[in-house]
């Protein structure tokens, strides 16, 4: 039997993820939040009575959303949260729903286990859409020309905390993510490997991780993004992310024709870092700096940084850093443990699981 205090735990998780998803209760597909624990719906936004037909209320929607799936259906549903393991888990199902006014539909049905970061608790995020071309990223363009890495601010909930103003260049409202959950934000298909990741920064296996995947962007449409993650401590301990759109049209940077060194300073470049600053988490001078940065723009066609920025993708880091004494771009790459997912190099427009 459950104590009282992982009882409390689990129910403050559920409750967090829950308030997360009301955040983005805009979204043009279905969306819910239900206690696998209890079967509870703790939250559904108002497109999940749209596509059961729209006679109800969301919340009466949800409720009822087995009444209309054919019991094959849910038997399946059922077998899949009875069988819900230790792990995060992100499940997809296609089910043919019949609503009580309106004809017989398809509906793609993305089942997302995720576990708290901090303590007991499991929560299921169940999203629901009726056209699958609506999981294309979409480009992210901003509304100026400036160097640009935009900053959100978790606590070890991974709550969004605080959003920094230039999504406004991406015509989101900054004030919208505060109270996100990273968990929410991200495509419940790369959600798996995100979370690996984001957990081992928590806990101090890793001093800062970096990953591309698919978030919400505006109008509640995925965007294809990279995501630096890196942990700030202090009496309250923080993440905080650098957030950048990845344009899959731009080429990537040739590691044949860079060095190691090169590379590691190009993608220090792209996350809007100076020489100077480079320099001393390089632990060199930024006269040294400035004179690799002048061999890098030489090779790759370009004079500055805005101009490389805007030329090549990113460069993906391959693992994250393990050890808090080794500084970005020294010593060598660390593999991570078994079941570790490395940096995505695939598009993330794709529709695989991030491996």
């Amino acid at each position: 039997m459950e104590s009282r205090d992982a009882l409390g735990a689990h129910d403050r998780w559920v409750g967090v993820i829950g308030h997360a998803a009301s955040r983005v209760a805009a979204v043009p597909f279905g969306l819910a939040v239900v206690d696998p624990r209890t079967g509870a719906i703790v939250y559904a936004n108002p497109a999940i009575a749209g596509l059961l037909g729209g006679s109800v209320p969301a919340t009466v929607a949800a409720a009822a959303a087995l009444d209309v799936v054919p019991a094959a259906t849910r038997h399946v549903l059922s077998a899949l949260v009875t069988d819900l393991g230790d792990e995060d888990s992100c499940h997809n199902l296609d089910v043919r729903v019949t609503p009580p006014d309106g004809p017989a539909r398809e509906l793609r049905l993305h089942v997302l286990h995720v576990h708290a970061v901090v303590g007991d608790g499991e929560a299921l995020v169940v999203v629901a859409v009726d056209d699958a071309h609506d999981w294309h990223p979409q480009d992210l363009e901003l509304q100026s020309d400036a160097l640009w890495a935009v900053k959100v601010a978790y606590d070890l909930d991974l709550v969004i905390v605080g959003a920094d103003s230039r999504f406004r260049e991406w015509a989101m409202d900054p004030a919208d993510q505060v109270g996100g959950h990273l968990f929410v934000m991200m495509h419940p298909e790369d959600v798996p490997a995100v979370s690996a990741l984001a957990r081992g920064l928590v806990a101090g296996r890793f001093v800062d991780v970096e990953f591309d995947a698919r978030a919400l962007g505006p109008d509640g449409r995925w965007a294809a993004v990279r995501v630096a993650l890196r942990r700030l401590e202090g009496p309250c301990p923080l993440v905080v992310a650098d957030v950048r759109p990845t344009d899959l049209r731009f080429p990537p940077i040739d590691p044949g024709i860079v060095t190691d060194r090169e590379m590691e300073i190009a993608r220090a470049l792209f996350v809007g870092r100076r020489a100077p600053q480079i320099a001393e988490r390089q632990g060199v001078s930024a006269k040294t700096i400035r004179n690799q940065m002048t061999s890098l723009y030489r090779k790759l066609g370009v004079t500055t940084q805005s101009e490389l920025v805007a030329s090549y993708s990113m460069p993906p880091r391959p693992w994250p850093l393990r050890h808090p004494g080794v500084m970005e771009g020294d010593g060598a790459a660390t593999e991570p443990p078994a079941g570790t997912p490395a940096t995505r190099s695939a598009s993330p427009g794709d529709t695989e699981t991030t491996p």
